[in-house]
This record gives C-alpha cells, structure tokens and sequence, in this order.
C-alpha cells in the first residue's frame, strides 16, 4: 500500500491547542482533552495511508482545490491531496463551525454569509 507524506498547516496546532484548552480548562476535563487530541492526531496520521477516503467538500461556491474531510468526535479534519500526492492537513474544525470562513477566509468578504 502507497503511503502519502503529510503536510501539517500552522492553523491545525493552533486547533488542537485550542480544542486541549477548551475540554482541559473550560469542561474541567483533562483526560477528555488528552484522549480526543490523541485521537485526532491518530485520525490525521491515518490520512497518509487512505487520503480518498474523506467525503468531498460539494457547495455552490467553486473552490479552487478539492478538500476532503473526515469526522472525528465532534471535529472535522479537512485535508486535501495536492498534485505532489502530499495530504495537506488545513484545520481541524468543530462540526458546526463557518467551515467555509475558515478554511478560505481570504477568498470571501466581510459581509459573506451562508
């Protein structure tokens, strides 16, 4: 089996900082927030061996790549495979969440809305 190298974006630590802050601090549950941020590292880690087997993202926005996710707990982990067949991890995402904000913020304006 083809295993794919990953590329982790900067903002996917900044969510898993913030998602261990979250259940640790604000849930007063720190064992919650060690076995969830493991099993999303475990989840994005598992990408490497089956990249396609994310759902594609389908909007009436066209997107200029195709992202895939997968779900995880209450998260979402989009990813997508560049043409150098690299799994590049963008964010990891609570399930109800402005996905589209999020993960193209430059592309949309201020007043954007879904």
């Amino acid at each position: 089996m083809k295993t794919y190298p990953l590329a982790i974006s900067p903002a996917v630590y900044d969510d898993l900082v913030e998602i261990r802050t979250y259940i640790s601090e604000t849930l007063s549950n720190p064992e919650a927030a060690q076995s969830i941020v493991s099993d999303l590292l475990g989840a994005i880690q598992s990408l490497s061996e089956l990249p396609l087997r994310g759902t594609l993202l389908k909007t009436v926005v066209p997107l200029p790549v195709a992202y895939r996710f997968i779900p995880c707990h209450k998260y979402l982990i989009f990813y997508r495979l560049t043409e150098e067949d690299t799994v590049f991890v963008s964010r990891v995402l609570l399930r109800n969440r402005n996905h589209w904000r999020l993960l193209l913020q430059d592309d949309f304006p201020a007043d954007w809305d879904e």
